[in-house]
């Protein structure tokens, strides 16, 4: 079995964790107890099945009269309250040792994150990855989870990303991660923070999903009927889309050859340096339930199920991968394609890239936590989609005005100087990004 090792950072990758991991156990079957054997009614078609497609999160361990299973996960937060909040969450489902906690938080700071207080810990979070790699067969990639407008998931999370780069050069590494929206800061230093952490997606040439609270309350309110949506119910979300996306990679698809997290990566980035993906999923709600194949393709490419708040369609597509879960045949996703290919406002990408869209099928049919919001029963048919699109300039461009708005009255530059920088590093910051701006105009004006 070939192995996904998931690592969540700062206080918005850890409460992601928890719906996350929530969602795994239920999947394959799992108790909090991490127990081998479970009296609940596993969601897989078969028992066997679902233990067996756990060896791909999980390892076995037998310290005990009983068997177990320990997730292949790390949680890490400069602030240790947010980890000890996921430690009692799980009980003893989680190994201790990689719930790993810092002595003060990140201050919503980059650089306290990236070059002073989370310096301190790196070295235990890289040894902990170390060892739960040599628990692999076979390490197929490794999932990071984190929010690029924090001080621990922006600046601990590209210092982790820049040391993984070295120590793990070989293994694929695709970052899950929640961007900056203008109508819900939940700081107003989060477009500095973003500029210096997109380095390693420039640099590093990870791909990176990005998701945003403006897009999740929307579908909340618009859909779910939920006017005030916590934290927990967005997360969901977010966890039941990267669940969908990597399904093929855990439980087995329908593709003549096996799916890699290797393959979901290369088939989402067909160019080098186009790696910034953008996520939909569908169904919400009950009403979104009862549609055919065709209308659930084209809401997936509508503004009101995708989970960032621009329309994908405002831009040239380079790839899109379509993730389905239950009881999908290849007839279905023929239709769900046809009607998304006549949409209006449709536009592809070069001409010389060979398969715009990719499908992925898992027979296994999503699991609902105890507390979804989702609003559907298990056994329908989902679809998580993941598109490579010059849309996301829409996105980088709209950070960048609000970092321009800051930076020119020299706003809350000095909560940075403060830990070390120059004045000189904004600018490199805001570089970064205008930088992978103009990259993808190039392809805009092909």
């Amino acid at each position: 079995m070939k192995e996904i090792i998931t690592i969540h950072v700062g206080g918005a990758g850890c409460q992601i964790g928890d719906q996350l991991w929530e969602l795994y156990c239920k999947e394959h079957g799992i108790q909090r107890a991490a127990d081998h054997h479970t009296n609940n009614t596993t969601s897989m078609m078969e028992s066997s099945a679902a233990f067996s497609s756990a060896e791909s999160l999980f390892y076995e361990t037998s310290h005990t009269e009983k068997q177990q299973y320990v997730p292949l996960a790390i949680f890490f937060d400069n602030d240790s309250s947010r980890v000890h909040e996921s430690r009692k969450r799980f009980g003893n489902l989680m190994s201790s040792d990689n719930m790993i906690g810092g002595k003060e938080d990140a201050a919503n700071n980059f650089v306290r994150g990236c070059y002073t207080i989370g310096k301190e810990n790196m070295d235990t979070v890289l040894e902990r990855i170390r060892i739960l790699s040599e628990k692999c067969d076979s390490l197929q990639g490794i999932n990071v989870v984190n929010s690029l407008g924090g001080g621990t998931g922006s600046g601990s999370g590209t210092l982790l990303l820049d040391r993984m780069s070295i120590d793990f050069a070989k293994v694929p590494i695709h970052l899950n991660t929640v961007a900056p929206s203008p109508k819900l800061y939940d700081t107003v230093v989060e477009p500095y923070n973003f500029c210096w952490a997109m380095e390693p997606m420039c640099e590093k040439g990870c791909t990176a999903t990005f998701y945003d609270n403006e897009a999740l309350y929307n579908v909340c309110g618009n859909h779910l009927g939920i006017n005030d949506p916590k934290l927990a119910d967005i997360n969901q979300i977010i966890a039941h889309h990267i669940s969908t996306s990597f399904s093929s990679c855990r439980i087995g698809s329908n593709c003549a050859m096996p799916v890699s997290f290797g393959d979901v990566n290369q088939t989402l980035v067909p160019i080098p340096n186009f790696e910034l993906l953008t996520p939909s999923f569908v169904p919400f709600g009950s009403a979104q339930n009862e549609l055919s194949m065709a209308e659930r393709g084209k809401l997936a490419f509508s503004p009101s199920n995708t989970l960032i708040s621009y329309n994908i369609l405002e831009g040239k597509m380079l790839s899109s991968l379509l993730s389905y879960r239950g009881n999908v045949t290849m007839g279905d996703n023929f239709e769900c394609l046809s009607a998304v290919k006549k949409m209006e406002g449709i536009s592809m990408g070069p001409s010389w890239i060979p398969n715009t869209f990719s499908c992925h099928i898992s027979k296994a049919p999503t699991t609902l936590l105890d507390d979804s919001v989702l609003g559907v029963v298990p056994s329908e048919k989902m679809l998580a989609v993941t598109t490579n699109t010059t849309a996301i300039t829409k996105k980088l461009n709209q950070i960048m005005v609000n970092f321009d708005k800051m930076y020119e009255k020299r706003a809350f530059v000095h909560w940075y100087v403060g830990e070390g920088i120059e004045d000189e590093y904004f600018r490199y910051g805001r570089s970064i990004l205008e930088e992978k701006v103009a990259t993808y105009g190039e392809l805009i004006s092909q």
